[in-house]
């Protein structure tokens, strides 16, 4: 009977281990994905000074500095396990983008992975249990 307790204990606590793994590759995995749909540049038209290619409602917005990207952070806590995603306070007017407002249409870019990269994501957190109980 201890034998099949250790093993119960030891399973559970690799499992814990990967489970944390898998989250933690998710995460970084889904501010990647944040950061490139943010990453298509609105170049500046040199002759008129305007930016000649915004983006349009539905779609992410289109960079200009790149400070919103910069701004799109990430969190993990292993103990939970537990990952998150979102903005920095000095890029918070993302989220009024990704959400929209009375006067702007949702330009999502936060939630877009969820929409076409669900699939992606789930492997990537599988990808941390691979190998562990062979």
């Amino acid at each position: 009977m201890s034998n099949v307790v250790a093993f119960t204990e030891r399973f559970q606590k690799l499992l814990e281990k990967s489970a944390a793994e898998g989250v933690a590759r998710m995460t970084v995995l889904y501010q990647n994905l944040c950061q490139t749909y943010v990453g298509v540049s609105n170049p500046r038209n040199r002759a008129s000074g305007e930016y000649d290619q915004p983006s349009k409602p539905g779609e992410p917005p289109r960079k200009r500095t790149g400070f919103g990207q910069q701004s799109i952070a990430m969190e993990f806590d292993a103990a939970q396990p537990r990952g998150k995603v979102g903005m920095t306070q000095n890029g918070i007017y993302m989220l009024y983008l990704n959400f929209g407002t009375k006067a702007i249409a949702p330009r999502p870019w936060l939630t877009l992975p969820l929409d076409r990269d669900v699939d992606k994501l789930a492997r990537v957190a599988i990808l941390g249990m691979r190998g562990k109980f062979s």
